[in-house]
């Protein structure tokens, strides 16, 4: 009895010294962190001899993190930003191909955990104030994704708009990214969009009518492209929009020049005065349901499809003709300027 103890025991010393033993060399060999100042930064971890093993780590965590101060960037310290320049020319970044987002999403919980999803409300400020967004792409899987990921939180909801026209990978890559959050979906209703016509809209107003119907909870309706990155956190977001006190954040001009594009339209019904603004809204539940859902709203949709860039009226024009009485309209002079895009949420990302 006391012999077979003592296999025991023996046996279980050696799985433990033997483990560490093969822990020990894998990550002196492939995953040693070492903050070793270089000239393009720190070293986190040395490559390892395996090519495998590389491809794998790379996509978890890079070799090396830049010296970059985001505050310097932000305050556009010029010797910062050459820096900057300077190691985004010398730095490989390396893609995620559309296949492999087809393999990696395989396992839903190692991707979300790979990619560093936020996957917990970071605080309950935030949980009490969920977001709604729709993100509407044709390419460029690896960006769209990296846009996900860094406005992403679970109390959120995300409807992404694939263009019929996109390859198939790239509706394949984002139909699996999507089935791997109960949050996030693709438009039952596709649009072959292109630029100028009435398509641009109808890419955002599909994933508003599904935004309504099958989720009750969202506050606030930001409509983004695949180009596109945010300057500000999620919890910067809903601290500007809890000041807005569900006022929109939509763009709106008079401005004659504009005229030409509805020239042609013939008299808008209601009385409604036409206005030039941008696809780009920030816009409060009760809005956007009276836009999907009202009679105004559809009979106006209708004239709309008779203007130039149809897109750019739409939204603008019913936010700044308040007489519908409609939660967040804007009463005030009607040239507005929303600098919320531009210098708080979205960065154009380069094509």
């Amino acid at each position: 009895m006391n012999l077979r103890r003592i296999s025991f025991v023996l046996i279980g010393a050696s799985i433990i010294v033997f483990g560490g033993l093969y822990i020990y060399l894998f990550l002196t060999s492939s995953l040693k962190f070492e903050f070793i100042q270089g000239t393009t930064g720190i070293q986190i971890r040395k490559r390892s001899p395996y090519a495998n093993m590389n491809t794998l780590l790379d996509k978890i965590m890079p070799s090396t993190v830049s010296l970059i101060s985001c505050k310097k960037l932000f305050d556009g310290d010029p010797v910062e930003m050459n820096t900057t320049y300077k190691l985004m020319e010398n730095l490989a970044h390396n893609d995620i191909k559309d296949m492999e987002y087809i393999n990696l999403t395989q396992n839903c919980s190692s991707f979300r955990m790979m990619r560093r999803y936020i996957t917990n409300p970071l605080d309950d400020v935030e949980e009490s104030f969920p977001l709604a967004f729709s993100i509407v792409m044709y390419k460029d899987v690896y960006q769209a994704e990296r846009l996900l990921r860094a406005i992403y939180r679970p109390q959120n909801i995300y409807c992404i708009h694939v263009d019929q026209k996109a390859v198939r990978g790239v509706k394949e890559a984002m139909k699996c990214i999507a089935s791997c959050f109960e949050n996030v979906f693709i438009a039952s209703k596709l649009h072959s969009v292109r630029w100028g016509t009435l398509s641009v809209l109808d890419a955002d107003l599909s994933c508003m009518a599904e935004l309504l119907q099958n989720h009750k909870s969202w506050k606030y309706f930001i409509n983004l492209t695949g180009q596109e990155f945010p300057l500000r956190t999620n919890y910067e977001l809903v601290k500007i929009l809890s000041v807005y006190d569900g006022a929109n954040d939509i763009f709106g001009s008079t401005d004659r020049r504009w005229h030409t594009r509805w020239k042609y339209a013939g008299k808008p019904p209601y009385n409604i005065r036409p206005l030039k603004g941008s696809v780009h809204i920030v816009a409060n539940r009760d809005f956007v349901d009276f836009l999907i859902n009202n009679r105004i709203a559809q009979e106006f949709y209708k004239w709309t499809k008779k203007t130039k860039i149809p897109d750019e009226t739409f939204f603008p024009t019913l936010n700044h003709n308040p007489q519908f009485g409609v939660k967040g309209q804007y009463n005030g002079k009607s040239d507005t300027f929303s600098n919320f895009y531009q210098s708080v949420l979205i960065n154009k990302a380069s094509e």
